[in-house]
């Protein structure tokens, strides 16, 4: 329209009332005093009776800027409502996003509601597992091109029945996925917001003002698994050695130190060399800047992976034998008796709670509460008996480990999971391990994560 009216082509506009015409009051008045005078334009509303050629005392006046203020108000008040009544879903745990997570799909009875599309939510398994198997974001995005599974973007145009431009994965929506709450049932919402509606720009907001509700759908991920991940993508390194085939990153990237200088170990391969390959790690100080600065600590791949092999399978047993001792049994009973006596009272709560809740319908039938009041107040012990019951449960889950002889404490569970196993992975190198550092007699120490829990037993 104003590309017309600069052109000659309009010479009046018409309105049913300047909330039509626009609700921005400075791009209001500057079309209508500005604008629309300069090119000889007339303005008439239906509803107020502006006409600008004839009434152009009452057009210049304050009336006119009052009315774009009051539009303008009007429509900030609704933004404002709007977002309030967005926070209140967040902070209830209902999804208010535009674009469905990839794998989740709408309830079709509550909008707001995620439900897992189960063989879209297998290739969210093989991203984590692969990942956590060494492979590189960029060696997932091939795997799955090679499959031709389809990208986010081109399975979220399938599920609206629309086309999309592109199929092919790219490293970024590897790492969106892995870095996605989402996944185990979690629901993160507020990661940006707008500074106001008048300016189309996204800006993050700080982590610690997120808006997170656990357990709010069903899960696709462990959270061990989940968190195991967001620590590999903390440490993780470009594969090294790219002229080989290869794309996984090596199994001691990130963790492994030099004794004397504290630096990185790299590990090389001459390019010269053909499989097996004869993986040796050196000093990156002394690859950098030579021996006057720090010694090789020449060491091959695997004789690190046999001495940190054993170092784990002794702690790990140490850790199962202390655990178990005949020394702790008085404690574990002593546990035992403190679980059940507090997951006797979180079921008092709870049964008090419920009590409480049935006597609001009473108080309503009696007019004693409002139908606002007591939805208000249904929600209110609605999530106060959800946190009980979840508090229970996870007391009762410990309970159960504990009278199964294994320790209450979820950290050291986590890591006695790993006796027996048969190989090492990255995962757990990850998980339990702080830190590997070789000296320059290529003795290999291992440094544990969690020791505080771990020297409780021992």
């Amino acid at each position: 329209m104003v590309g017309d009216i600069q052109a000659g082509l309009i010479n009046c506009v018409m309105v049913k009332d300047l909330s039509r015409f626009g609700r921005e009051h400075i791009d209001a008045n500057y079309f209508i005093e500005k604008l629309f005078p300069r090119f000889g334009v007339r303005i008439i509303t239906a509803i107020e009776g502006f006409y600008s050629f004839e009434d152009k005392a009452r057009m210049n006046g304050i009336e006119v800027p009052l009315i774009n203020l009051f539009n303008d108000q009007y429509l900030q008040q609704v933004s404002n409502s709007t977002k309030a009544s967005l926070h209140v879903k967040m902070r209830e745990g209902k999804f208010v996003g535009t674009l469905e997570p990839y794998a989740y799909f709408r309830s079709a009875d509550d909008k707001h509601t995620l439900i897992a599309d189960p063989s879209v939510a297998e290739n969210v398994k093989h991203i984590f597992s692969w990942y956590l198997e060494g492979a590189s974001l960029s060696g997932i995005a091939k795997q799955l091109n090679a499959l031709g599974i389809d990208n986010p973007s081109a399975w979220r145009a399938s599920l609206h029945q629309r086309e999309s431009k592109t199929r092919n994965w790219q490293r970024q929506h590897i790492a969106a996925i892995l870095g996605n709450e989402v996944y185990i049932g979690d629901m993160v919402q507020g990661k940006t917001s707008s500074p106001n509606r008048k300016v189309d720009i996204r800006i993050d907001v700080p982590q610690d003002q997120w808006i997170v509700v656990k357990n709010t759908h069903d899960p696709i991920i462990s959270r061990k698994d989940f968190y195991i991940v967001q620590e590999l993508m903390r440490v993780q390194t470009k594969p090294q050695n790219t002229h080989l085939s290869s794309s996984k990153v090596s199994l001691f990237a990130g963790v492994l130190y030099c004794n004397e200088c504290g630096k990185a170990m790299k590990r090389h391969i001459k390019q010269n060399v053909r499989p097996p390959y004869d993986m040796r790690y050196f000093c990156s100080t002394y690859l950098n800047l030579g021996k006057n600065y720090c010694s090789s600590h020449y060491i091959l791949e695997t004789d690190i992976y046999y001495a940190v092999e054993q170092q784990i399978r002794n702690m790990l047993s140490d850790l199962d034998k202390a655990v178990s001792s005949t020394q702790n049994k008085e404690s574990r009973r002593r546990l035992l008796e403190s679980m059940s006596f507090k997951i006797d009272r979180l079921s008092h709560d709870i049964n008090q709670n419920k009590r409480l809740k049935n006597e609001l319908y009473v108080d309503l039938k009696r007019y004693i509460i409002s139908e606002d009041e007591f939805a208000d107040l249904k929600l209110m012990f609605d999530k106060r008996i959800s946190k009980i019951e979840s508090e229970r449960s996870a007391l009762e889950k410990e309970l159960d480990r504990v009278r199964e002889g294994k320790s209450a404490d979820p950290v050291v569970c986590s890591i006695l999971s790993y006796i027996g196993f048969d190989r090492l992975t990255r995962a757990m190198i990850i998980e339990l391990i702080d830190k590997i550092v070789v000296d320059q007699n290529r003795t290999v120490k291992v440094s544990f994560k969690n020791m505080k829990d771990i020297k409780k037993y021992l």
